[in-house]
């Protein structure tokens, strides 16, 4: 759409017909580039010269031009905002003349005709046809891609299926008779017996006999014809075996003169019976790496129950069905990715140390972050396997744009060596992030503590300007009463140790930052060293969530105010004693939203609160009088009909269930005007 020949466009000026619709709408069509448009202004009836939104269709898309923002949108028509209002454009609040109406249903005369009453029908139906079209165009263009895709892929090497069966297993089927087993292998389906023990019978019978160890379930063995290895399986518990094995390989593939690589999924399936093997190869995805292509297209084998035909697609399943892929052995393809964008990767070298390998995703991770070979090759493999998981989106604030490797990581060169050593761990790495961070030098034991605590960085970096890293780590490890560098020199670390030593960390973090939070001085030492952390720990849990509440019942109040307001008016006709009993209605907002944290129940949810401001039911305290700020009991009373609908106690329950139902039967008879005595039930 030619959105800039269509803002210099002169507005359609409003019309004269009077009416009663705080907006009205006027239209033309307008020809741009040989196509005709459709541009419908927007205006306030009382303001006819302040344009406010301007709609324009034509034969393919339309969209709306927001004045006042300076924006272009594709929103329903229903529910438009006007810029710098609250106020929303709906169905019967904006005015089309007679002469529109009619413009518009000519102009939109080729979409199919639901609902042909308004203008506002219209142009609603014809915005829906031309969704329909662009995703129809759409979907056929991605068929046409598709079958492009299909036929220029290669077809799978003749090599793969050889190489796939070197990969599976052989079985040899066994069956014991007394002294001597019966074995059939898969692999050639050769049919033998061997002896197990000697026998009593002739000598010519045991030299015609081969001697072998008992087989027994699971265990390696050979053919005596082929030689393969196979694992023994009794034949009367299983008639055949079924192996799977995931297999990724990479092809060159041109599509349009732009050359690239299909990294392609195939699932192997092995059925061994007694006397021979069947193998079955199942492409279930591909993956195109176009050179230049900012996204990877991912095709689809799929299943039709409906005729039994299989079928590539364009876009995956939905939900729980979705194909899913799984890590799988590396069919190598380095003469395929020989002068292409993924020569050099450090494939070998990762399926060398992890042996299985999901090709699209260590692809797409190299495609993003090129510097996944650096890391492969320097054996950092926590973080390779980060890389590769998230496609190349790791997190952990690397600069991949900086020069060395250590620049990259962000940290000191003379600490590689020891993330090498420990592998790349994402833990390790951001200890020594920090440490460069913050200037400090922690000793490999100190490291090793900080990382069993199991610490979350962001917390780190509100706790370290007021603590170093050894101060935090030796009060952690006096509060959890053990000396875990110690125990790591000693190699005496338990699990249960390091669980109490987690726990404690994640429980003197919380409350360092829960001290911030509510403006104490963390330089101060009495709040950075408290004597009794659980105690303290508790105590800031219940500050904040007073302060979290105060925040609350503020605003409540001030959106509430009638409860307040109307207190007193409430008080004198709802209050009641009875024995040791007193009910009365909540003061404010506040007092609400205290009864429900205070008893663990729901009184405290805005819609209550709602209700007793505007008088549809009230929430009432049931106290006991030597108690009488204690709450105890809350109930909702219906002020049309003077009937309790709910009361309870702490939980949700109800205490004296029994006694307290006479007493509030008695209640509602006497807002009622009755008076009745409460029956002989004795009080819990």
């Amino acid at each position: 759409m030619k959105k800039e020949k269509i803002k210099k466009i002169a507005p359609v000026p409003a019309g004269e017909e009077p009416t009663d619709r705080p907006y009205r709408a006027t239209s033309a069509i307008v020809e741009i580039d040989s196509q005709e448009h459709l541009i419908i202004d927007v205006y306030p009836t009382r303001q006819p010269e302040e344009l406010l939104i301007r709609m324009v269709l034509n034969e393919n898309e339309y969209q709306n031009y927001r004045l006042k923002n300076n924006t272009w949108d594709r929103k329903k028509l229903e529910g438009w905002k006007i810029p710098g209002q609250t106020e929303l454009i709906r169905r019967g609040s904006l005015f089309f003349s007679k002469k529109d109406t009619e413009r518009i249903r000519a102009f939109t005369k080729e979409a199919p005709e639901y609902c042909t009453e308004t203008a506002w029908d219209r142009i609603r139906n014809y915005r829906e046809w031309t969704d329909r079209k662009q995703k129809e165009r759409r979907r056929i263009k991605k068929e046409q891609e598709l079958n492009t895709r299909i036929l220029e892929t290669p077809e799978l090497p003749e090599e793969l299926e050889p190489w796939v069966r070197k990969k599976l297993s052989h079985y040899l089927f066994y069956k014991r008779r007394g002294n001597r087993a019966d074995i059939q292998c898969s692999a050639c389906g050769s049919c033998y017996t061997i002896r197990t023990r000697e026998t009593t019978g002739s000598l010519e019978e045991a030299m015609a006999e081969s001697w072998g160890r008992v087989p027994k379930h699971n265990q390696y063995g050979h053919c005596k014809f082929c030689g393969s290895t196979g694992i023994f399986k009794a034949e009367g518990k299983q008639p055949y075996i079924r192996d799977v094995r995931n297999i990724y390989l990479a092809q060159k593939y041109t599509e349009g003169g732009r050359s690239g690589i299909v990294v392609r999924y195939v699932n192997c399936y092995q059925t061994a019976y007694k006397d021979h093997e069947t193998l079955e190869l199942v492409e279930l995805e591909r993956a195109y790496f176009i050179k230049g292509a900012r996204q990877v297209q991912i095709d689809y084998q799929k299943h039709s129950s409906w005729d039994g035909r299989d079928f590539w697609d364009y876009k995956n399943l939905e939900g729980l069905n979705n194909i899913t892929r799984e890590k799988g052995l590396y069919y190598d393809s380095r003469k395929e990715l020989a002068g292409t964008e993924f020569e050099y990767t450090g494939i070998q070298e990762y399926i060398q140390k992890q042996g299985k390998v999901d090709l699209m995703d260590y692809f797409m991770g190299y495609r993003r972050i090129p510097e996944l070979e650096m890391v492969v090759k320097m054996k950092l493999w926590e973080l390779a396997e980060r890389i590769i998981n998230t496609r190349g989106n790791p997190g952990n604030e690397l600069d991949w744009e900086a020069e060395t490797p250590w620049e990259k990581l962000k940290i000191r060169k003379t600490d590689l060596p020891y993330l090498i050593k420990e592998e790349g761990n994402m833990k390790m790495l951001e200890i020594l992030q920090l440490e460069k961070e913050y200037n400090y030098k922690l000793s490999e034991g100190q490291r090793e503590v900080l990382r069993m605590t199991g610490f979350q960085k962001y917390k780190m970096r509100r706790i370290l300007p007021y603590m170093s890293m050894t101060k935090f780590l030796n009060r952690t490890q006096k509060y959890a009463g053990t000396d875990m560098e110690a125990m790591i020199q000693e190699k005496t670390v338990c699990i249960a140790a390091e669980r109490n030593l987690a726990a404690v960390a994640g429980r003197y973090t919380d409350y360092l930052i829960m001290r911030l939070d509510l403006g104490y001085d963390l330089y101060n030492t009495v709040f950075q060293y408290p004597r009794n952390l659980t105690e303290e720990h508790q105590k800031m849990v219940l500050e904040q969530n007073e302060k979290e509440n105060q925040k609350r019942i503020r605003e409540m109040q001030e959106k509430f105010p009638a409860i307040e307001k109307n207190y007193k008016k409430y008080w004198k006709k709802y209050r009641y004693e009875k024995e040791n009993l007193i009910i009365r209605p909540a003061k404010n907002a506040g007092e609400i939203i205290r009864e429900g944290k205070t008893l663990h129940h729901c009184v405290g949810n805005e819609s209550y609160i709602k209700n007793h401001n505007d008088g549809r039911s009230l929430i009432l305290f049931l106290r006991k009088k030597e108690q009488p700020e204690c709450p105890y009991v809350t109930i909702e009373l219906n002020t049309e009909s003077g009937k309790i609908q709910q009361w309870y106690g702490a939980n949700d329950r109800k205490p004296e269930e029994e006694y307290l139902t006479a007493v509030l039967t008695q209640y509602e008879d006497h807002l009622a005007g009755k008076q009745t005595e409460v029956p002989a039930v004795a009080a819990g």
